[in-house]
This record gives C-alpha cells, structure tokens and sequence, in this order.
C-alpha cells in the first residue's frame, strides 16, 4: 500500500466509477482496476462493490475511505506547515549571556525576537562564560554569547568580535580619566580580580607572567555589578572588558584600557557541535549575531574589532 494507491481510490469512491476515475487520474482503466484488486488482497477483503451503476464502498472499503482522506489531508497541509514553521516559527529557546555582557545584549534581544517572532519562547541564563559554555555542552542552554581567551574545541563558535581589556578605577581617584594605563604600572593599582578560571583573569595572569610581575589579590569576584560596586567604593582598581560608561552598573568608576601590552578576548556566539539547533534556534542565533554587531558599532563602545 502506498500514497498513490490510497488517492486512486479516494478518487474513485468520489467519482463513483472506475472509467470516470480512470480518465481524472489520467491512467488507463485496467491498471487502475489493478490497483483495487491489489488493494483488496492486501488487506483480505473487497473494498468496492461494482454495478452497472458504478461503484460504491464495502463497510471495509468506507473505513479505508475515511482513514485514506485523513492522510492525504494532512499530507496536503504539510507544505503550509512548513510555509507556517518558516514565516511564524514556535518553540522554546534557551540562550546565555556572560554577566559582564549581559546589560547590553539581552534586552535587545529579547525586543528584537518578541517583534519577529512572537511565537518563540525564549529563556535566558546569565552568568559566568565558563558556566555557559558546561550549559551548552549538557544541553541546558542552546546558543550562548562566550567570552574566551583561548576558544575551546568543544563547541561551535561563530565569531563576534574581539575586545580589549581596561583598568576599572574609582573616578574620584583616577588620574587623567580614560587616559591609557601600561600593564606594568595598572598592576600597582589592582587590589581585585574576577575569580581563577575567569577568561579576563587568565589573559591577565598570562601577561603578568611574561612581565616577570605579581600581584597582590586581595579581592575575587563573580560578577561585574559586585566588582564594579567594589571599586566604586574605594576598595582598589581591577580589571574587565572596557565597556561603555554610560551602561555601565556604576557612574562613579572609570575604564582605562591597558597597553603595553594591549590585552583582549575573543567574544563568540556559541553553539553544540553535537547537538543540531532547532529551527526557531537558528532564527535566534541569526538575531543574536545582528543585535551583538550592532551594539558594538556604535559611538560610545570602544575597544572593540570585529575581524
């Protein structure tokens, strides 16, 4: 039994004859006459019964009947489905976003995919780049935006744009604010850094190493609200990505960005290598890559390259 023989024959009961069937199918009356004899014996029982009037269903060939337009509706429907599934598409997304990062990103968004696409359901996870990246790899989180300074091979990575990395100071006691600071003489000023692990933190460490220097850390911090605030209340410098001041969590501190060397990360959109995305993931993974080139195309990001 296939989809053709189960047309031929809903033709046939609508038509009500096997000539006339024949001449609307297109095909010749005995193979159609054929295909209901095959019919019959595969499933053992007769399907239609034949008068000089035509022909009409058995109660098996009525069954057939209806169960045979039920699959060919649907098959029929398949390809607004499909029109449907790509102009309006449904489900549920799990996207990340490193704390750091986060303020200017997810906002955006969230509005740009609640205004193309309504029907996607999206749950955002904020923390951590190493956690995001563990996330993805146990499938709790989908697509991620990853701050990295060496990227792993473990996933995917769709690259976003590089950043480099600043001094973060009280402004009340900066001096020449904004102006560049060499890496040697920022390190006099750290008393905080984000936590061991942390890729700001390794870049950090890897080029205090190649400088022969040290640091005294006192302080480790998570997130960039606590070490923000921290600084701001005069507990001494640290370091992150420079960011824009004006999102900044905190008015009262100052980015300045290291030279000598310049330091930086690679910030990626991260995907699964195993896992395929879903349809509606891709439409969000296309979004996350419009909005995170946007963001940092404008005036007041700095420090940024994208190739």
């Amino acid at each position: 039994m296939d989809i053709r023989q189960l047309a031929n024959f809903v033709r046939i009961v609508d038509v009500g004859s096997l000539t006339r069937a024949a001449t609307v199918i297109g095909v010749a009356q005995p193979a159609l006459t054929f295909q209901i004899a095959k019919l019959e014996k595969e499933l053992g029982c007769q399907l239609l019964i034949r008068s000089t009037r035509g022909v009409h269903p058995t109660e098996a060939g009525a069954l057939l009947y209806r169960e045979a337009q039920a699959i060919m509706c649907g098959i029929n429907q398949i390809p607004e489905r499909i029109r449907q599934a790509t102009s309006n598409p449904t489900g549920d997304v799990t996207i990340g976003f490193p704390n750091s990062l986060a303020p200017y990103f997810s906002t955006p968004v969230v509005a740009a995919v609640q205004k193309q696409f309504p029907r996607i359901k999206l749950h955002i996870f904020e923390g951590e780049s190493t956690l995001q990246r563990e996330h993805i790899l146990k499938n709790r989180v989908e697509l991620a935006i990853i701050c990295e300074h060496t990227p792993t091979s473990e996933l995917y990575h769709r690259f976003m744009f590089r950043q480099r990395l600043a001094l973060l100071c009280d402004r009340r006691s900066a001096k020449d604010d904004g102006k560049p600071i060499d890496l040697a003489e920022a390190a006099t000023h750290i008393v905080g850094l984000p936590n061991a692990g942390n890729p700001v933190r390794i870049a950090f460490d890897e080029a205090i190493r190649r400088l022969g220097l040290s640091v005294d850390v006192r302080l480790e911090f998570n997130t960039i609200r606590t070490l923000t605030d921290a600084v701001e209340r005069g507990f001494g410098a640290s370091i992150n990505l420079w960011l824009p001041d004006t999102v900044t969590p905190s008015s009262g501190v100052v980015f300045r960005p290291i030279v000598n060397p310049e330091l930086w990360i690679q910030v990626s959109l991260c995907r699964s290598k195993v896992n395929q995305p879903s349809p509606a993931a891709r439409l969000v993974e296309e979004i996350m890559a419009e909005v995170t080139t946007s963001r940092i195309k404008q005036k007041n990001w700095f420090g940024a390259m994208l190739q």
